[in-house]
């Protein structure tokens, strides 16, 4: 049994992570974290069994007799988070996205002096974690590519991690992509946000969960991957797969749920 404290644990992915921890043979609640305004709540939450887990407004508090952190909180909290784990010598995972190239940085640096692993994971989904993996293999073979990200009206950062590491995926195959279409906009950004030539379009609507498309584009032909998580119950194998992984992996810093997949 593998203690885990759950960081954000009154929210939605932080709610859908305790009831996978409660429900598993292999993982056991050791404490939760979430805003004051849900200290002494049970964490099992309103209308199921009590589980006898208090939410504490204390980081410190949830991480005693943790063996690993899970954060599901926001990109204005979580890199404090992560720091007071990896202080405490606690694996963390993380699936808040949005932090800064200076957090990540920090966070990679403390990581390797306390030779503790941090694993931020921009998506939790095993298709999601694919279609990164297609992105890049198709990458190779055209020059012209967009993306487009569709995700729930909650959400606070735009463009989503997911569709970042997808096209740092695909720059791996290739330095740039050819910038299509002119640059004249009757409406600013009407064309979205432009990296090394590919766009990226950010959705944000009610009644969305987590999607995304990334599309090709040759001479006669295209090429359109999509991936559509439906409901946030499809994240929590991928929760579950990195709350054991990362106990194996070596101390660092670590980005995306293909480091403790099998095929790597």
């Amino acid at each position: 049994m593998i203690n885990v404290a759950v960081a954000g644990a009154c929210g939605r992915m932080g709610f859908e992570t305790v009831k996978m921890i409660l429900s598993s043979d292999c993982f056991a609640l050791s404490g939760a974290f979430d805003r004051k305004e849900f200290e002494g709540a049970d964490a099992a939450g309103a209308g199921s069994v009590p589980c006898g887990v208090k939410v504490s407004s204390s980081i410190e508090q949830a991480l005693k007799g943790a063996q690993c952190l899970v954060d599901f909180t926001n990109m204005s909290v979580s890199a404090s988070l992560i720091r007071a784990a990896v202080n405490m010598g606690i694996p963390c995972v993380s699936g808040t996205t949005g932090h800064t190239a200076a957090e990540l940085e920090e966070i990679a640096a403390l990581a390797s002096e306390k030779q503790t692993s941090v694993l931020i994971v921009p998506n939790f989904s095993i298709g999601a974690v694919l279609m990164m993996r297609f992105a890049e293999q198709a990458a190779k073979y055209f020059e012209a590519a967009e993306i487009i990200e569709l995700h729930h009206d909650k959400k606070l950062d735009s463009p989503s991690g997911t569709s970042v590491k997808t096209l740092e995926g695909m720059l791996r195959a290739r330095d740039s992509f050819r910038k299509c279409g002119g640059d004249r906009e009757t409406l600013p950004n009407a064309r979205g946000a432009c990296r090394d030539g590919v766009r990226i379009h950010s959705v944000r609507l009610p009644g969305f969960v987590a999607h995304q498309e990334v599309l090709f584009g040759s001479i006669g032909e295209y090429l359109t991957l999509r991936h559509d998580s439906t409901s946030r119950i499809c994240f929590m194998s991928g929760v579950s797969l990195a709350l054991k992984g990362i106990l194996s992996l070596e101390p660092g810093f670590y980005c995306g749920l293909e480091h403790v997949m099998n095929e790597g």
